[in-house]
């Protein structure tokens, strides 16, 4: 397994946890609403001998402090992380919420995306009943209460993170928790008003960047 470097990054009103590993491109990888870079865990450290991965906790999530939480500045902190650790363009993964910070990232800073994969972005045009089950999620939420949705919901998020204590685990749990709470008070309403132009997306550069 390879080393892990942490770190943290200062950007305008938060500040940001992060983890490297790996060698080669660099590959970013977004998490979506509740997670947090332990979200990639396994498939970081599964990557590390092909990719320099980084992993983050978006801003109110974690290990990472709240402060103006719209996908513009969340697509910010990611160029600024970017910034910080290449001068090259790199991969960018995104999943729900972090595809839509990818692709507002492509369209706003194209120079420092060389392919992005956004995985199940959540606010295209075509999403429209993701964006109605988003809003019957918040809705039943303020109804129930966050454990609730928690409990709904863990299916979709990575709890194993290895060989790791109870402690651990549940310490991260916790952390989850709060993180879906920030997700279902802040993030919901923002990514339901979003609005994008898939048409300012910039063509991929060619390059070659997968091995055989």
């Amino acid at each position: 397994m390879s080393v892990t470097k942490k770190g943290t990054l200062q950007v305008p009103g938060s500040n940001l946890y992060y983890e490297v590993r790996g060698t080669g491109p660099v590959l970013l990888m977004i998490h979506g609403g509740g997670g947090e870079a332990d979200k990639f865990l396994h498939v970081a450290n599964h990557l590390a001998d092909r990719y320099t991965v980084v992993t983050y906790d978006r801003r109110g999530h974690s290990r990472s402090n709240l402060t103006n939480p719209t996908v513009e500045t969340h697509s910010d902190d990611a160029h600024r992380l970017l910034a910080k650790l290449t001068d090259e363009p790199a991969c960018v993964f995104g999943s729900s919420s972090g595809a839509c910070i990818g692709l507002d990232l492509s369209i706003r800073h194209p120079e420092q995306v060389r392919v992005l994969i956004p995985h199940e972005p959540i606010f295209s045009d075509e999403q429209v009943q993701a964006r109605q089950s988003l809003k019957d999620l918040q809705e039943n939420i303020l109804r129930e209460g966050v454990l609730s949705a928690f409990m709904k919901f863990s299916s979709n998020l990575s709890m194993n993170s290895g060989n790791q204590s109870d402690q651990s685990n549940d310490e991260r749990m916790e952390r989850i928790v709060v993180n879906l709470t920030y997700f279902i008070t802040y993030e919901i309403p923002g990514i339901r008003s979003h609005t994008w132009d898939p048409d300012t997306l910039s063509p991929p550069q060619s390059h070659s960047i997968f091995s055989n």
